[in-house]
């Protein structure tokens, strides 16, 4: 995650990918699941800092976003 994003840019960008989810049709289970699984790993470090969730959350945008990703390759096929 780059240096500029502050703690009120990580939440707007994981909204935005959730957003782009809904917009390709990647099913909410699947972006709920992915975001509970980086929260987990994050609280499995030792403790959920701001920073451990920061990471984490970027985690889950770049699980979403690689969903959209698969999710429209198939629609291709």
């Amino acid at each position: 995650m780059k240096k500029k994003d502050t703690e009120c840019e990580v939440p707007r960008k994981l909204q935005q990918a959730v957003l782009k989810a809904e917009e390709a049709d990647v099913p909410m289970e699947k972006v709920r699941e992915i975001s509970e699984n980086c929260v987990i790993k994050a609280n499995n470090l030792g403790g959920a800092t701001t920073e451990k969730l920061d990471h984490h959350q970027a985690c889950t945008i770049k699980g979403i976003k690689d969903e959209i990703k698969k999710q429209k390759e198939r629609k291709i096929l």
